[in-house]
């Protein structure tokens, strides 16, 4: 189901990172959006519930921000996480993260359909995509330095899981000094609780120190509003 909880009931969103973006510092990060992830029949999908998104329903509203920030000027670039063939970079991940996964468990190796990057998506040739074995896209990648050497001070992340790919993508960019804003409806969370509480706390994780979390809807008005004031 698309997002149906309110954001504000649910935490306090009055201090903000980024009360507003300049569009020539911004980049755009899509995170994980594979089909193990948002095919209801592949072995990782993420079923959302309890008024919080699906890892399907996450496919239009990731595809309207790109298609939104592609027009604005604002850089994308993609991330996929998986494991080589052989297993040998796989570090804890097959102690115990693949035994929980709800449909009984994705080895996550690259070459298996699963971890390509949904079809649905937009994807434009030549956008960045990293691939990586842990669940920051900054680590062991040069996303940091592809940052940098643009000069980015805001970063919006969108894609999946929430509570896992995004919150630690978004606390390593609060330990660079980078402004992360974390899409609600562009993201959904693993849990076997049908509520969906690990959406809930990890995005309450977020707002409270490590970035900024809000809606498309709001999303938008801050594209709108930064085009004004350039």
């Amino acid at each position: 189901m698309p997002l149906e909880i309110d954001l504000d009931q649910l935490m306090d969103r009055s201090v903000r990172l980024a009360p507003g973006l300049d569009l020539s510092r911004t980049w755009l990060h899509v995170t994980d959006m594979q089909t193990t992830c948002t095919d209801p029949n592949a072995s990782g999908f993420i079923r959302g519930g309890g008024g919080t998104p699906s890892g399907d329903d996450c496919v239009t509203v990731c595809n309207d921000i790109i298609d939104r920030a592609r027009e604005l000027g604002i850089p994308v670039s993609w991330s996929r996480w998986g494991v080589r063939a052989d297993g040998l970079d796989a570090g804890l991940y097959n102690d115990k993260v693949r035994f929980w996964y709800p449909n009984g468990g994705s080895d996550g190796k690259f070459g298996d359909p699963e971890t390509e990057i949904d079809p649905r998506m937009h994807y434009q040739e030549g956008e960045p995509v990293f691939d990586r074995p842990k669940f920051s896209v900054f680590n062991g990648t040069t996303f940091e330095n592809m940052l940098t050497a643009n000069r980015i001070e805001y970063l919006i992340l969108v894609g999946l899981s929430t509570s896992y790919c995004i919150r630690n993508t978004a606390i390593d960019a609060w330990n660079l000094n980078i402004r992360s804003v974390v899409v609600a409806d562009a993201t959904a969370a693993y849990d076997h609780d049908p509520d969906n509480p690990a959406y809930r706390e990890a995005l309450k994780n977020i707002q409270g120190t490590y970035g900024d979390v809000v809606t498309s809807d709001e999303l938008y008005q801050m594209f709108q509003e930064a085009t004004v004031a350039a």
